[in-house]
């Protein structure tokens, strides 16, 4: 007939197996001890960065570093876990630090980021110069790139060509046919 649990453990006969049996309880409490302080530890710093509270978390993560490095030193946890868990707990804590000093510099609800532009032109035209195309990106900013190319005596570019064309199929889309590659486009 099988009696359930576990086996039940034999007494040791000799007095050093006795004497060891009672070792084996006084560090065996220790090292609970210890393996729960530093779970403890580890558990009060993620609390405080769940929190969003970034100095309780800073206080508690200096404090669980000695904690981690004292437990790790005994024996009681492999030391490249306590500094992976230390690495990560940094992360976390610097990570909210982060988040709390971006929320101060945010730009204000009305602005939004410039609109990328791009300016188009055909084959037989030359890309838009510097001063050109800043010209260009103001009129398209305030709504005036029209206006813009009219007062500056140039025609309205078509929208159908793209300016950056692969090399492959034509290097210079700006060139005349037949132009020798060392000749300037003409303004």
């Amino acid at each position: 007939m099988a009696t359930g649990g576990k086996p039940k453990k034999k007494n040791p006969r000799l007095a050093s197996g006795r004497k060891r049996v009672r070792q084996d309880l006084k560090i065996n409490a220790a090292n609970t001890s210890l393996r729960s302080k530093y779970r403890t530890a580890v558990k009060n710093v993620e609390k405080a960065v769940a929190a969003g509270d970034k100095t309780k978390a800073s206080e508690l993560f200096a404090k669980a570093q000695s904690i981690v490095d004292s437990v790790a030193d005994k024996g009681i946890f492999h030391k490249n876990k306590a500094a992976r868990d230390k690495s990560r707990l940094s992360a976390k804590v610097k990570a909210l630090a982060l988040a709390a000093r971006r929320s101060h510099t945010t730009r204000p609800q009305g602005l939004r980021p410039a609109p990328f532009i791009r300016v188009r032109c055909s084959k037989e035209e030359k890309p838009p110069s510097g001063g050109f195309f800043m010209g260009a990106l103001i009129g398209a900013l305030t709504g005036s790139f029209r206006d813009f190319c009219q007062a500056a005596g140039r025609r309205v570019p078509p929208a159908n060509r793209c300016l950056g064309q692969s090399p492959s199929r034509n290097p210079r889309p700006w060139a005349r046919p037949g132009a020798s590659p060392h000749e300037s486009p003409h303004i």
